[in-house]
């Protein structure tokens, strides 16, 4: 295990080395090829699939916490990975065409947080913690407890809170949301369109550009 500030990973000490493997390029986009993520345990990785009508390709985590996990990637994030030497290797043609694919989709958005939206989304937030907190006052009757358990060093959480948040999260029809976003952010929250989605709902409510 590597323990970070605030997070605890699993990782290989007996890894290979990098001399295994090659950086991550354009014509390594084959379904089937194997590599790993540049990240600081070189997480194992399969191509699952690519998909050209929208410039993704999709990764499987072979290992460690997230093994099992989907990513989509944009064409142009193969550059993150890297894959096994002798591995499969697209035409000079397809590669030509996945590179005008990503020249063609691959823009920076910019949205800007409206302060009239902003004003607005604050009043009903500010309205429903109030409502909140007159619905926790009937569920949580330890003063204190939640702040208390915010302390702990107890990475498991509580399982009461946890089904205090559950039943309040199923109550406002956001359950599915919240389980989508809290897999892919902890997953990988440069992967896929959810955490992306937020960050625009984020700016359409005037929070955050």
């Amino acid at each position: 295990m590597r323990v970070g500030p605030n997070m605890i990973y699993q990782h290989d000490p007996a890894s290979e080395a990098d001399e295994a493997f090659e950086p991550g390029r354009m014509d390594h986009l084959v379904t089937g090829n194997h590599g790993r993520l540049l990240d600081g345990r070189r997480t194992p990785v399969r191509i699952r699939r690519v998909r050209p009508e929208v410039g993704m390709f999709q990764v499987e985590i072979l290992a460690f916490e997230d093994q099992g996990a989907v990513w989509e990637m944009a064409f142009e994030d193969v550059a993150r990975f890297q894959f096994r030497r002798g591995a499969k290797h697209l035409s000079v043609d397809r590669v030509s065409e996945y590179q005008a694919i990503a020249e063609r989709l691959g823009r920076w958005v910019q949205l800007s947080a409206d302060p009239v939206a902003r004003s607005h989304t604050e009043e009903l937030i500010r309205a429903e913690q109030d409502r909140v907190k007159v619905w926790l006052s009937g569920r949580v009757h330890v003063p204190g407890r939640i702040r208390q358990h915010l302390i702990l060093a107890d990475r498991r959480g509580d399982p009461d809170l946890k089904g205090i948040l559950h039943e309040y999260l199923e109550m406002a029809g956001l359950v599915d949301i919240e389980v989508a976003f809290a897999r892919a952010y902890a997953s990988n929250p440069h992967a896929g369109e959810v955490v992306r989605g937020h960050e625009l709902v984020l700016a359409r409510l005037g929070l955050v550009p």
